[in-house]
């Protein structure tokens, strides 16, 4: 899988994750609205980059990935009931970011191969 794919698909399972999550758990006490608001605020750089066709979308999609990653380590010391959520979100954020890592290597390669 190539590295841009493994950041698609990390970032959309990240999505489906807080979803479920919110859902299952928080939906009573939060509400849709407010809580589906801080499920998507983090992605709204991202999917801008990707409306506008500005250069380095994997960069904003970075840091909604690093804002996931820490919102599910503090979830996992803060909340042992929701411990399993928390870590899946942090390994998707750590996910997103090999992947990222692999893009930039490929993207390297490439730049190499064509000198």
């Amino acid at each position: 899988m190539s590295g841009a794919r493994l950041c698609a698909v990390s970032l959309v399972a990240m999505l489906l994750l807080r979803l479920g999550w919110h859902f299952s758990v928080h939906a009573e006490a939060s509400g849709l609205a407010p809580g589906l608001a801080a499920i998507l605020l983090p992605l709204l750089p991202y999917c801008a980059a990707l409306a506008f066709r500005l250069r380095g979308p994997w960069i904003y999609g970075g840091i909604a990935a690093w804002v996931y990653f820490c919102h599910g380590a503090m979830e996992a010391f803060a909340t042992p009931a929701e411990r399993g959520w928390a870590l899946a979100e942090a390994g998707l954020a750590l996910v997103y970011f090999l992947g990222l890592w692999l893009r930039t290597r490929e993207a390297k390669r490439e730049a190499v191969a064509s000198k």
